[in-house]
């Protein structure tokens, strides 16, 4: 996961808001990478909701220093 097109990639098709389980499930039926399921885990909690692939993406880059 490398940029925030990868992050649409990863989530496309996902209903929002969603909780970490649902962008787990969406970003693997996507073929997601083992790092981009690690970061999802540092970024949010199971019981929090992002709602859009942006917030997502956004937070994503915070982390990962990404722009």
């Amino acid at each position: 996961m490398r940029t925030t097109e990868d992050v649409q990639q990863h989530l496309k098709g996902l209903e929002y808001p969603a909780n970490l389980e649902a962008l787990i499930d969406t970003a693997r039926n996507n073929g997601a990478p083992p790092s981009f399921f690690e970061l999802l885990g540092m970024l949010l909690s199971p019981a929090a909701e992002s709602h859009n692939a942006d917030e997502v993406s956004e937070h994503l880059a915070r982390l990962k220093g990404l722009g």
